[in-house]
């Protein structure tokens, strides 16, 4: 661990998400671990340059423009944390991957880069280069990097200059650290490709405290429950096209839909063009402490991913959710998603056709003692997936590379 004024152990931590538009991001998770097992957490981390309520376009400019004047760095402490948050630039998308985190670097305040750490970890490919200067001032004397997403699959890599540009300050952020926290297996074995020789995998965890209570079931019709981003790679139009074959067996069928994003118009039109309005519910994005109440009126979970480069990658953080809180799982065969529900045999694995969906649909949800069967499965297996025994491994990890 980091030692500093004799034995009393600090670690710097930067990360280049928003605390307030994604509370329940694996980093947040981290932080908190860290927290718990360090006298003090130093934790960098981002904010939007306006990040406001809606506004027109010129009100909008001119805050941002006071933002960066006034505002582009705020400092509070909330226990053992000294949160640092600095509000990112608004800069075309690939001089945001190549070389937005020069900003965050001369934000930081002066105290910060005269402070010494044993170690720094950071998480995005957008904080190689603030890291990296830390580590050549003196600041961090190792750099570990939590690998939590493959990210040149993403909307950020829109364009070829843009691609370019985050898949090699990916490589950067990786290469350039002493050890690599990867969030899965593949995604370990492309660094260990790419010449890393410290890595290590640690997948998603999940919140158990907060799921245990979803267990207790409330009466409800026949629901299929989404939980998440309403973006076009995680399948809900998949869900939608099939539904017209399962409410055909089952009438008084629900697909519950909870979360927002871009995607969501679209969804919303296809429902209406498919005829499902008294048949689909768009409950919008809500805090994670009220999903209880929506999966204790659920029955099946469902997690249709599209074939996408980034999610043979990923951990499915959502997949595990669902498991922990007694919910079988309706999901489609790619990476860890794929392997998680052939381990647990814990629900239905899925080819892309409304046929094939509504076909296990229809299984979950008219056989309860399957469904209850899939829920045993799911718990037992989840039963150790909470985040402070997912991570605890990171502590040796961390004090040996």
């Amino acid at each position: 661990m980091a030692v500093h004024n004799g034995t009393r152990t600090r670690i710097l931590v930067i990360g280049g998400v928003d605390v307030e538009q994604e509370p329940n991001h694996r980093f947040f998770h981290v932080v908190d671990f860290l927290a718990a097992h360090y006298d003090e957490v130093v934790f960098v981390s981002t904010a939007n340059l306006y990040g406001g309520p809606p506004i027109g376009f010129a009100q909008k400019m001119l805050k941002s423009f006071m933002n960066v004047l006034t505002d582009r760095r705020k400092e509070y402490r909330q226990q053992n944390v000294h949160h640092i948050i600095v509000r990112k630039l608004k800069l075309p998308m690939f001089l945001q991957n190549l070389a937005g985190d020069l900003w965050i670097y001369t934000v930081l305040p002066g105290w910060l880069k005269k402070e010494r750490f044993e170690t720094c970890i950071y998480s995005f490919p957008q904080t190689a280069f603030v890291t990296g200067l830390l580590r050549r001032r003196g600041v961090a004397k190792k750099l570990v990097y939590d690998d939590c997403d493959y990210f040149p699959a993403h909307l950020d890599a829109a364009g070829k200059l843009s691609a370019a540009a985050l898949t090699w300050k990916e490589r950067r952020a990786a290469t350039q650290a002493d050890g690599v926290i990867s969030v899965s297996t593949p995604l370990a074995a492309l660094r260990r490709e790419q010449g890393v020789k410290n890595v290590i995998v640690i997948p998603n965890g999940v919140v158990l405290d907060n799921l245990t209570g979803a267990r207790q079931k409330e009466p409800h019709p026949p629901t299929l429950l989404y939980i998440g981003m309403l973006s076009e790679a995680w399948g809900v139009d998949l869900m939608l096209d099939a539904l017209p074959l399962v409410r055909e067996a089952i009438p008084d069928v629900h697909f519950v839909i909870v979360g927002d994003g871009d995607y969501r118009e679209a969804l919303e039109e296809k429902a209406r063009a498919l005829g499902l309005e008294n048949s689909v519910s768009f409950c919008g994005r809500k805090p994670h402490s009220e999903l209880i109440s929506y999966i204790r009126q659920a029955d099946v979970g469902v997690a249709l991913y599209k074939q996408r480069e980034f999610i043979h990658y990923a951990s499915p953080m959502k997949v595990r959710e669902y498991m922990a809180a007694g919910l079988p799982v309706l999901t489609t065969r790619i990476g860890q998603a794929e392997e998680v529900i052939e381990e647990s045999n814990a629900g239905e694995l899925v080819e892309r056709t409304p046929e094939a969906i509504a076909a296990a649909a229809i299984k979950l949800l008219k056989d309860d003692d399957l469904r209850a069967q899939y829920a045993e499965n799911a718990v037992r297996y989840t039963e150790n997936a909470d985040w402070n025994s997912v991570l605890e491994p990171v502590l040796d990890f961390i004090n040996t590379v």
